[in-house]
């Protein structure tokens, strides 16, 4: 069985792995002369992260309730929060305040570092 701390470290590595992979992929389009792809490319990775991160709280949350029934607005709550990464997507095509190409790789990067360092962490604990 994991503890927290072990949780906490694998966190903390898809955090930073997740960044190293984002900037590598910002220098290379930068590289390619295509700026708004890259801060778009880094706009959709940092939304990505943070909601990896309200992810793992509301999950955190609901796997501490032992019995325990869930009251008032939370579920509501965690609910707008995960899906605010959707209105990100909606903003980027409609208004065009970002590349949604770049808003979806950043997305993508982000989702691959979680299912590689996660799949990696699992093999581990055998």
């Amino acid at each position: 069985m994991e503890s927290a701390a072990d949780i906490q470290r694998l966190i903390t590595r898809i955090d930073l792995e997740s960044l190293f992979a984002l900037l590598i992929g910002f220098g290379l389009v930068i590289l390619l002369d295509r700026v708004f792809f890259g801060l778009s490319l880094l706009l959709g990775g940092v939304a990505g992260l943070v909601n990896f991160h309200w992810l793992a709280r509301a999950v955190d949350y609901y796997a501490s309730l032992t019995g325990a029934r869930v009251r008032g607005m939370t579920p509501l709550y965690h609910m707008a929060r995960l899906s605010s990464v959707f209105f990100l997507f909606f903003a980027a095509a409609k208004w065009q305040i970002a590349d949604i190409g770049g808003v979806a790789a950043g997305f993508t990067i982000v989702l691959v570092v979680i299912l590689v360092e996660g799949y990696s962490f699992l093999r581990r604990q055998r």
